[in-house]
């Protein structure tokens, strides 16, 4: 029997707030989520060629920085950037930084 997706989405969020720093952890996992999915199609169902004819070790090094990053580096966001009268417009809070985020979000 297929999971549900209320489960499923509960499973994953579970999962992401034990594995990765609060309390943006599921923006991490979303972004290494999609980054991989978006690999994976370019590099094995459409065939990139500069992707799917580099060598393992050479596209894993090219990678895994960026994903190392989404998992536990810093999450700029363009709130940092910004005046406080623009900065203050926004309704979202940043979870790395703690600012006001306006609707443009993370860099």
């Amino acid at each position: 029997m297929p999971t549900s997706s209320p489960l499923r989405s509960s499973a994953r969020s579970s999962v992401a707030s034990r594995a990765l720093p609060a309390p943006d952890a599921r923006l991490r996992a979303g972004l290494v989520g999609s980054q991989v999915v978006g690999l994976l199609l370019a590099r094995y169902v459409i065939g990139l060629a500069p992707l799917s004819k580099a060598d393992h070790d050479a596209f894993a090094a090219a990678v895994l920085p960026t994903l190392q990053r989404y998992l536990t580096g810093e999450l700029r966001c363009r709130a940092r950037q910004r005046s406080a009268n623009v900065a203050s417009t926004a309704s979202t809070i940043c979870g790395s930084c703690g600012k006001a985020i306006c609707s443009s979000g993370f860099e």
